[in-house]
This record gives structure tokens, C-alpha cells and sequence, in this order.
């Protein structure tokens, strides 16, 4: 009976969403910094932090730069969560939930798509990896990735989606608390608007979106119960961080 409630609320933000797309709006990133204002939660510092941690990546390395490996990121990633005082660096949260690590990887493939996306989450659903109740969240967000003709109507639609799962009784706490942590992130990546967007050719924030959402395993939820607010907040700061530092 949990999954059935949720379809009409996903009809209800995909409805407003596709009446959006009948506004003519350009898909163009400005080159500036900064974190979506729009709406305000409790969660809203982890954006914050994220945003943080790329500022770090990039007084190191350069956008035109040779690629970087994933070790020196998961390093900047480690070195900033220390810096805030989070006792749960990446190479422990890595440990502890090992489906992470394998996310990680797969986001870092230069060609990893928002189509592999849906299949991995397809797949951890399948596998048990994933909860019946996060699992529809995540197709609804990706749906939105697929769909959404502008940065501010992607914007509306995690709005829409974030007040849907604030309200949704059928989770536990800890599933909510990762799903308002993800749609956080994605609301203050949207927010970050480097200059490299132009450079490769599609919204950057994307890769950054999907390292997010497929870091909503059942592992994590259970990682997050068991060891509290700052494993969780390690986790989707950093995961979703270091996928979208580029190169």
C-alpha cells in the first residue's frame, strides 16, 4: 500500500512540470556562483557545504587541466569534511557501505549517462540495494532530469518534488532525511554555475544530481540510523561533490 500513494502526488509535480515546458526559456548557464535561493530548509547547509567543497577542488586544479584522478578527489573530499568537523571521512563511509564506492566509480566515467543512471537504480531496486520507498523518488527525479526544458523549470520541479517527500508519512526518517539531503544538493548545485558548462556540452549539474540520487542505497540508510546526521550529511556532500569535479 506505500507505493500507491505516491503516483498521484508524482502525477501532481509532473502535470505543473509539463505545463512549464510551454514557456520558452534559456537552457544557458551564466557563469557565476552561488546557492538557489528560492526555498529555505533545514537541509539547505548541505548545499552549502557542497558548493564549499567544489570551491576547494578548484583553487587546486584547473578546468582545461589533464584529468584528475578519483583519489585526489575523494582527498579534497576528506580534507573539507575535516574541516568542518565531520568525523566520517569518505574512505570510512566507503567501507561501511561499499555500494557507494562502486557509484563513485561509475559516475566518474566521463560517458556515464542519465540512461546508465535509470538502469543502476533500476537495478539496485532489483537487488534489494534501494528501498520500495525511495525508489519512486528517484525515477521522479530523474524523470525531471530528462524532461526539464530550462535551468529554473528544473529548479520548480525540485520544489515541487522536495515538498511532496517533506510530507510523505511513508518514510522513515532517516529515508526522508536523504531525500530532503539530495534535493538540497541538487538545489545548490543547480546554484553553481561554473564556466565549464559550455565546455562540455551538456548542464555539467547533471553528473553532480545523478552521484546524489544513486547514493540513496539501502546501505546508506541503514549507515545513516546507525551512525547519525553527520555520516549522512558525509555522505551526500561528498559523494555528490566529487562526482561533478571536473576533469
Amino acid at each position: 500500500m506505500k507505493l500507491l500513494k505516491f503516483p498521484f502526488a508524482y502525477l501532481a509535480v509532473f502535470s505543473f512540470a509539463l505545463l512549464s515546458c510551454q514557456k520558452s526559456e534559456n537552457h544557458n548557464l551564466s557563469p557565476q556562483k552561488g546557492i538557489v535561493k528560492s526555498s529555505s530548509s533545514s537541509f539547505d547547509t548541505i548545499g552549502a557545504h557542497h558548493n564549499s567543497m567544489l570551491d576547494d577542488y578548484y583553487e587546486i586544479y584547473s578546468l582545461t587541466g589533464p584529468q584528475v584522478d578519483l583519489s585526489s578527489k575523494i582527498d579534497i573530499a576528506n580534507s573539507y569534511l575535516q574541516s568542518i568537523g565531520n568525523p566520517y571521512d569518505l574512505d570510512f563511509i566507503y567501507n561501511e557501505v561499499p555500494q557507494l564506492l562502486h557509484t563513485q566509480q561509475l559516475v566518474q566515467d566521463s560517458a556515464f549517462s542519465l540512461a546508465e543512471a535509470k538502469i543502476e537504480a533500476d537495478s539496485m531496486h532489483n537487488n534489494h540495494l534501494m528501498s520500495d520507498n525511495i525508489y519512486p523518488y528517484v525515477t521522479a527525479f530523474f524523470d525531471s532530469l530528462e524532461i526539464h526544458g530550462s535551468v529554473s523549470q528544473l529548479e520548480e520541479m525540485i520544489l515541487s518534488l522536495e515538498s511532496v517527500i517533506g510530507s510523505d508519512s511513508n518514510l522513515s526518517s532517516e529515508e526522508q532525511d536523504g531525500l530532503l539531503m539530495v534535493m538540497s544538493i541538487s538545489k545548490a548545485s543547480i546554484g553553481y554555475q561554473p564556466t565549464y558548462v559550455e565546455i562540455y556540452g551538456i548542464p555539467w549539474y547533471e553528473k553532480d544530481l545523478l552521484g546524489a540520487a544513486l547514493a540513496l542505497s539501502t546501505g546508506t540508510v541503514e549507515f545513516a540510523a546507525f551512525f547519525g546526521p553527520w555520516a549522512a550529511a558525509g555522505v551526500f556532500v561528498g559523494v555528490s561533490a566529487v562526482a561533478s569535479m571536473v576533469p
